[in-house]
């Protein structure tokens, strides 16, 4: 029974690609909705500047909201060649 199967490269079925799992999609508009709450946020904001939360908590939730900021790494001399890396 030959010609079963796919071919190399070939996809079939499964998310396209691209598309975020409900997990993430739920996770970011849990955390949206947070952020979009002037209460919420203002107390949350309080809480950071007294250290009653972690401002960590903050970058992870603004993380999960917005996406990570992209980090620019340079490395090297003046004299020499750079690199430069972008996440």
């Amino acid at each position: 029974m030959a010609g079963r199967g796919s071919q190399p490269g070939e996809r079939r079925g499964g998310r396209q690609r691209g598309t975020p799992n409900k997990r993430t999609v739920d996770g970011e508009t849990y955390a949206r909705r947070i952020l979009e709450d002037p209460t919420v946020m203002a107390t949350l904001l309080a809480q950071a500047q007294t250290g009653d939360i972690a401002a960590d908590l903050l970058k992870t939730l603004f993380s999960y909201a917005f996406g990570k900021p992209h980090e620019v790494l340079e490395s090297g001399d003046s004299d020499t060649r750079s690199i430069t890396i972008t996440f």
